[in-house]
């Protein structure tokens, strides 16, 4: 899912991961899975990638980032599955694995990885104006 301002977007993709790497694999390694596709000798950007990207380039800028944030995101989750909007993972945390942020034993939402345009963010990403009616709060496994 991406996420921009006014709910969510559907499913973009879908990342298989076996019941070992859910235990170990990381944000920062799906990242390279979700933009990239090797074929043979050629690296390239996914489909699944180039249409997060279409999507984050027609979604509205209520902060006015310029145009090189256009194609970053940050990682999200819902903790809960009634919840509605995502908590974002800090920087520093995508390194851990994704089994510390995702519930990936259950098929509902708190298993979902949801992709969350920098345009949908404050200006200053770690501090972002937590309780804005514009942006997820920050999330970090420093304060779970």
């Amino acid at each position: 899912m991406v996420r921009v301002k006014g709910g969510l977007l559907p499913v973009v993709g879908t990342l298989n991961l076996d019941d070992k790497e859910v235990s170990t694999v990381t944000f920062t390694q799906l990242r390279v899975r979700i933009e990239l596709l090797q074929v043979k000798d050629v690296i390239r950007r996914s489909v699944m990638f180039q249409e997060v990207l279409a999507l984050i380039a027609t979604s509205p800028n209520p902060h006015n980032w310029p145009p090189n944030a256009m194609q970053t995101y940050w990682f999200g989750h819902f903790i809960d599955e009634s919840e509605t909007i995502p908590h974002v993972i800090a920087a520093s945390d995508e390194d851990c694995p994704i089994n510390q942020f995702l519930n990936m034993i259950t098929s509902k939402q708190t298993g979902d990885l949801i992709l969350v345009p920098q345009t949908q963010l404050g200006p200053v990403c770690e501090q972002c104006c937590e309780g804005c009616t514009l942006c997820p709060p920050i999330q970090s496994s420093n304060n779970q």
